[in-house]
């Protein structure tokens, strides 16, 4: 568009009315383009456990997607350092082009490459190499659930419809 007509479009009435709806309908298309890949960055999964249910969000990842390819999983789960719950997976996950490590949020999944495990942490912890974040609770009251359980004790875990 040349300078003159940016003019006219800018500044008539008709034509700053007209530029201001393309302006408009640009930002909606775009902020619908951005939810939606948002919106697909991630998989509900449901964790059963004791009398809780709760659901979390996996990342469109690598290791993310190994991970949910295992699904549904019913397992033993065990507390870790009173920090965490882990369990040990049948396969190793796929870490390629993973960060090298990440400091750790209560409510975060994640997978703890040297060992294998999945780690739910219920506290925060300290940066940890080799570990990869698979995702997180929805709901941060959710936490609390898991950090009550005691001693060994078995979790299902499947996607969420």
């Amino acid at each position: 568009m040349i300078q003159s007509e940016y003019n006219l479009l800018v500044h008539t009435k008709k034509g700053g009315l007209l530029f201001m709806k393309k302006i408009i309908i640009t930002f909606i298309l775009f902020i619908g383009l951005f939810t939606m890949n948002a919106f697909a960055q991630t998989t509900r999964i449901k964790l059963t456990f004791g009398s809780n249910e709760i659901y979390a969000l996996i990342t469109n990842s690598k290791a993310g997607n190994d991970f949910l390819s295992l699904l549904p999983l019913n397992i033993k789960a065990e507390d870790y350092n009173s920090t965490e719950k882990i369990f040990y997976l049948s396969k190793k996950l796929n870490t390629q082009n993973e960060p090298d490590g990440i400091n750790p949020k209560a409510g975060d999944i994640t997978y703890y490459a040297p060992w294998g495990n999945i780690a739910i942490f219920y506290k925060n912890f300290r940066y940890s190499n080799n570990l990869i974040y698979l995702g997180k609770f929805e709901n941060a009251s959710d936490i609390s659930k898991l950090s009550n359980m005691k001693g060994d004790f078995d979790i299902r875990i499947e996607k969420a419809n």
